[in-house]
């Protein structure tokens, strides 16, 4: 697989997952769906796993370092990170999954 086609996949599936998760239920407001805990705790799970969890919630997600160095999330790679922290992500009415690469342990605060 080409790089162009690598980095097409690791910005197109993050947008997909968060257009696709976006079509919540209309006769709950946004701000009732957009919970953590509508999800269950997801913290220390597989993202792929919490992934496809927050994507059947229909809640829009984003996914971040949670280390805090700004590193790239590679969405076609999902199954080697880990979910450290979620919180409310004001800006889509969603969630912000911090995660970690299953070869590290998750800092003790998102950093």
């Amino acid at each position: 697989m080409s790089i162009k086609i690598k980095v097409a996949l690791a910005v197109a599936l993050p947008l997909t997952l968060v257009a696709v998760s976006a079509c919540g239920s209309e006769s709950e407001p946004a701000s009732a769906r957009a919970t953590p805990g509508k999800v269950g705790s997801l913290e220390g799970e597989r993202l792929d796993t919490a992934a496809k969890k927050v994507a059947e919630s229909g809640l829009p997600f984003s996914l971040r370092d949670s280390t805090g160095a700004g590193r790239i999330i590679d969405a076609s790679r999902l199954e080697k990170y880990r979910v450290c922290f979620v919180r409310h992500a004001e800006k889509i009415d969603g969630l912000d999954l911090y995660v970690a690469p299953l070869t590290e342990k998750c800092p003790k605060s998102i950093g």
